[in-house]
């Protein structure tokens, strides 16, 4: 008896045709699905990246709303809508007119203690200052 194994590949069936019109940049990056102004906040991990859009993986199945927003960590903010639902993936295309650049970087050690020191010089002043007052 012999066994014969067909080498072509199978075709399968409705297979979704690509219809994002940006590249996608695998990626994998931290980030928040931000909704109901900001009180339901969940964890999320983005795996491909475009402008115009986002497939991001969350710790299980989550109910979302059809309008969220997309906290990346240490980088934009983007209001966007849930485009496809599957499991704990969820494709997301951006609203380009809200996107928000990333914050600015956290100050360095050097500026905040130069900050401190003017802090502390301005107390030392008013200290002064109210001296003047009560012995004028």
């Amino acid at each position: 008896m012999s066994l014969a194994f067909n080498t072509e590949p199978t075709p399968v069936g409705n297979r979704k045709q690509e219809r994002r019109g940006e590249r996608r940049q695998l990626t994998l990056k931290r980030a928040q699905l931000v909704h109901r102004n900001g009180h339901c906040v969940v964890e999320c991990t983005i795996f491909n990246l475009s402008d115009a859009g986002a497939k991001v993986s969350t710790l299980g199945w989550q109910d979302l709303p059809q309008h969220l927003v997309l906290r990346v960590e240490g980088g934009p903010t983007h209001t966007c809508d849930v485009v496809w639902h599957a499991n704990e993936e969820v494709g997301l295309v951006f609203d380009k007119s809200t996107t928000k650049a990333a914050p600015p970087p956290a100050p360095s050690a050097d500026r905040n203690r130069n900050l401190l020191d003017r802090i502390a010089d301005i107390e030392r002043r008013i200290a002064e200052l109210k001296s003047e007052i009560t012995a004028g």
